[in-house]
């Protein structure tokens, strides 16, 4: 199973002769705390700052939270590139028998406690 998300690297400028910068996202599945999967590409390279992606989920049959390490590699016109630290997405499979209905009213639950209206938009998705 894959989990919407909506990426976005903000704040990112550069001299405008070395405009348009590009973007590329990608995910690596953490292996151990000094270990990583290969890096996967979440889609081409783009030149806007924001996308939707899909990041995969636990694998079948998984009881334990997985780490997905999520990256990007920003570059500009004459190929000079930065790659920010990544961040860290825990993902859980659900207890068994959990319904969708009873997923969402807890993550609808937790998002209005903790006035996260971005978690809210994203449920919607």
């Amino acid at each position: 199973a894959q989990t919407a998300f909506s990426l976005a690297c903000t704040g990112w400028v550069d001299d405008a002769a070395d405009l348009p910068l590009s973007y590329l996202y990608h995910s690596s599945r953490v292996l151990s705390p000094t270990s990583f999967s290969a890096q996967e590409p979440l889609g081409p390279l783009i030149r806007t700052n924001a996308v939707p992606a899909l990041l995969p989920g636990p694998p079948a049959g998984a009881t334990e939270t997985h780490t997905i390490l999520v990256g990007v590699r920003i570059c500009d016109a004459l190929s000079e590139c930065a790659s920010p630290a990544g961040i860290s997405v825990a993902v859980s499979a659900p207890p068994a028998g959990t319904t969708v209905s009873a997923l969402l009213d807890s993550a609808l639950a937790t998002a209005q406690g903790v006035g996260k209206l971005d978690t809210v938009v994203q449920l919607g998705k």
